[in-house]
């Protein structure tokens, strides 16, 4: 790439794909107790879902690009400021992205350039407090001290890496140990100091993450019918569905 070149990323966020990870770890453990084949499970599960929405491609597309694509797996995602850590350290700063990683509270003179070092632990700081953010899609931006954050941030990432595991093996442990991680969440939730646009962001995404455990327990009890008719009658989930790809745009500094 040239000086001052672009480069242009379109990538699945970790902690921003809970939510997808979910959809597709539900699917994965319906398999096993649906007496439908694949296409047809997927279809009981997520027919309410799908119709919820304008779109432009086939249902079975989705299938395959997400529930059965063994890439949406999160050894295959990109931790946000891993990547904007990343290009740093090769020569690339960051000029734009969606949602916003540069930090967005600084206040200096207009006139002034950061040096990219510290513009880069600005960011990092910013993107460490956005990790639920993320996760929920919307705004809920982690507010307490360093030491709180990072609790939190434990128990975000603790959530996305247990459903994983249920795609990876969707047993009746790694289902409880998912249940049990969502209910950590769930409490993380309710008790950390976030700020937020929207005064009822906390209450709604507790009521998305409830409804989640509720369709893992069911999932758990080998109960096919109840997974189809919460997934069908929770508007939560129903209107749900995160923000999992991001984007984000560097350019190549001139002396590299």
């Amino acid at each position: 790439m040239r000086p001052d070149g672009f480069a242009i990323v379109s990538y699945y966020e970790k902690h921003a794909t809970f939510f997808e990870l979910s959809l597709k770890a539900i699917y994965a453990a319906a398999k096993g107790i649906s007496a439908h084949g694949a296409l047809d499970t997927a279809w009981a599960l997520y027919e309410t879902k799908w119709n919820s929405i304008p779109h432009t491609r086939a249902f079975e597309s989705w299938v395959m690009d997400v529930l059965e694509n063994p890439f949406v797996r999160l050894k295959y995602f990109l931790d946000a400021d891993g990547l904007c850590n990343s290009a740093y350290e090769t020569g690339f700063f960051l000029y734009s992205s969606w949602p916003v990683y540069r930090a967005p509270l600084e206040i200096y003179w207009h006139k002034r350039v950061l040096p990219a070092g510290e513009g880069r632990l600005l960011d990092s700081a910013h993107l460490a407090r956005s990790h639920l953010s993320f996760m929920a899609g919307e705004s809920l931006y982690l507010a307490g001290g360093s030491d709180q954050v990072a609790a939190a941030n434990q128990v975000i990432s603790a959530a996305v890496k247990a459903i994983d595991q249920v795609i990876e093996s969707p047993t009746i442990s790694s289902l409880s140990a998912a249940l049990t991680a969502i209910e950590a969440l769930i409490a993380e939730v309710s008790a950390t100091s976030t700020l937020s646009s929207n005064r009822n962001a906390v209450r709604n995404y507790v009521a998305v993450l409830e409804a989640l455990k509720a369709v893992v327990a069911a999932l758990s009890n080998g109960d096919f019918d109840t997974v189809c008719r919460l997934l069908a009658e929770s508007r939560t989930l129903v209107e749900h569905w995160g923000t999992p790809t991001h984007f984000a745009v560097f350019r190549r500094l001139a002396d590299t």
